[in-house]
């Protein structure tokens, strides 16, 4: 499954192009950017206490619940060794690891399918609007992304050559991406799978050394992650707690509800990027390859099918459609040894997992990566399939011919069926906006005060020069602990969990006053955590802001 004829310099030049447009639609409108999400926020908090010099003694309260300590303490490392602050350091870092995972993507689709496969995989990768917008949130995804990858690639290159080198490379990838997220040890999972089959396959014991680089690399990776389960261990609950709260996430018997979910979370996320982005990769492959200028009519024949495909059925849709051909035919491989076994356990082991757990959008980000390398695989043989002098004419009139009709059907369908579009470089400084119209207004006064399950307010109060602390609540015990503050703010989540109710029950402590609201326009990623993606649909179309996404301060009076 390999396009010939794109030289090492023609995949140069298309993947520069590639990496200049990705750093572009990553950093547009970058004044905009800011924290609306819970765990961005909170990285930003644990990021200034790397920043000021305190290292992880004064983190975000229960930061290792959300996330290893790799992304927030290089946005702190980065704001302290730089003019940027911890606000811009953050998304600067979001928007190096979405460009760098387009370069990674391209390296591995050459290495597992070949140079067209990885350019086509890369520009998926570059356009589709899910990736776009997961580098434009200071989330650790990308990054994760980026050296699970990279793992994988080492794993596979240690396994293939018995690399000894390449073995300890994929310890330190996994070991990096393990202390970005905490199923970074799933590297090692897909590569002892990769051997077990390999071996089956072949019928015969994997060498020694290739076990042992395995060993060897589990060992580095382990190293690496060390430092931070020792951190864990000593919170209160220990790794006990943080087992537990990965668990709660856990429900295999809604499997099917999940999947449901995600496949909402992707129709609301197929924008324009995701819709041109299998055209576009197949064009880019189709002409780069090229031997002769006429063969340029006959890659054109394949454009309308794919828009008309990219239209109807999304774009994710048809990509996902482009990988499953390519599963299929890497199963016609004649010799064993020449199928991608770590690609498709990397598919293979995230398309069981993932509805096994909540279905927030960014969990699908692997997954979608997996399903864009085998999709530049599918795009990489279509092309070769079109300009290949031996393919038949029969063949290429046949894929013209249909083309042109899903393109008519897909027009044809443009009035009848709604098209929204997400909001890919919409602002997301929303509660910026919000703490310097408070600590400008009602908050002006310099006191304490209290913000419930809204970290970034918390930021951005403190950067107003304000006396901010986030809690969970406001009940009796909460507000005995800080007895001289004199303010709360709540958003959607205190209402959910009915602390101003809990705050009216502990009357005889203190008087909640009702004194101002704020609303203020959300980012896609938090709309799809605070909504499904039907009710984040209804959200978006509320205009200016909507009613559901409202800051309310609170005044509270002792007796």
């Amino acid at each position: 499954m390999t396009t010939d004829g794109i030289t090492r310099r023609t995949a140069g030049m298309i993947l520069g192009l590639l990496l200049i447009l990705s750093a572009v639609s990553r950093a547009l409108f970058f004044s905009q950017l800011g924290f609306d999400h819970f765990d961005a926020a909170a990285y930003a908090l644990s990021a200034q206490s790397v920043a000021e010099g305190a290292g992880w003694t004064h983190v975000f309260p229960n930061q290792h619940l959300l996330a290893p300590p790799l992304f927030f303490t290089l946005g702190g490392g980065l704001a302290r060794g730089s003019p940027l602050g911890v606000d811009a350091a953050l998304h600067v870092l979001a928007i190096v690891f979405g460009v760098a995972l387009v370069f990674v993507t391209y390296l591995a689709g050459r290495s597992w399918f070949g140079r067209g496969a990885g350019l086509a995989a890369a520009t998926l990768v570059a356009l589709m609007d899910s990736f776009i917008l997961f580098s434009r949130v200071a989330l650790t995804d990308e990054a994760f992304c980026c050296f699970f990858l990279l793992a994988l690639l080492a794993f596979d290159r240690a396994r293939r050559r018995g690399s000894w080198s390449a073995a300890v490379l994929a310890g330190l990838a996994m070991g990096l991406a393990w202390n970005t997220k905490y199923h970074g040890w799933l590297a090692a999972v897909i590569a002892a799978a990769v051997i077990g089959v390999e071996a089956l396959a072949q019928r015969r014991r994997p060498s020694r050394r290739v076990v042992m680089g395995w060993v060897a690399a589990c060992a580095v990776g382990f190293l690496c992650y060390l430092p931070w389960l020792v951190h864990i261990v000593h919170q209160p609950g220990g790794y006990a707690r943080l087992a537990a709260q990965h668990a709660s996430f856990l429900a295999p018997a809604a499997a099917f509800d999940h999947l449901r979910t995600q496949a909402g979370i992707q129709l609301y996320l197929d924008g324009w990027g995701a819709r041109v982005a299998p055209a576009a990769a197949f064009v880019l492959v189709a002409l780069a390859g090229l031997r002769q200028a006429t063969h340029g009519l006959r890659a054109l024949a394949g454009l309308p099918l794919l828009l008309g495909l990219a239209w109807i059925v999304g774009g994710v849709g048809a990509s996902s459609l482009l990988a499953l051909a390519a599963v299929i035919v890497s199963f016609q491989k004649s010799k064993a040894g020449a199928r991608p076994w770590t690609a498709l356990a990397f598919l293979g082991l995230f398309t069981l997992l993932t509805p096994l757990y909540h279905p927030y959008a960014r969990l699908l980000l692997p997954w979608l990566l997996a399903v864009a390398l085998f999709a530049g695989a599918g795009l990489a043989r279509f092309a070769t399939s079109l300009v290949d002098d031996h393919s038949s004419a029969f063949h290429r009139g046949f894929v013209a011919v249909i083309g042109a009709a899903t393109l008519v059907g897909a027009v044809a369908a443009y009035g009848f069926v709604p098209r929204p579009t997400p909001e890919t470089w919409g602002p997301t400084d929303g509660l910026r906006r919000v703490a310097k119209n408070a600590a400008s207004g009602s908050l002006a006064t310099r006191q304490p005060v209290l913000v419930v399950g809204e970290p970034a307010l918390v930021f951005y109060l403190r950067e107003q020069g304000l006396d901010a602390r986030h809690v969970d609540r406001l009940d009796a015990p909460t507000l005995r602990r800080h007895p001289g503050v004199a303010w709360a703010l709540t958003g959607v989540y205190a209402r959910r969990a009915g602390v101003v109710e809990e705050a009216l029950d502990a009357a005889l402590i203190v008087t909640v006053i009702p004194v101002h609201s704020w609303r203020w326009r959300v980012g896609e990623v938090r709309r799809l955590d605070d909504f499904q993606p039907w009710e984040a649909r209804l959200d978006r179309a509320r205009r200016p802001q909507s009613p559901q996404h409202r800051i309310d301060l609170w005044g509270l009076r002792r007796p």
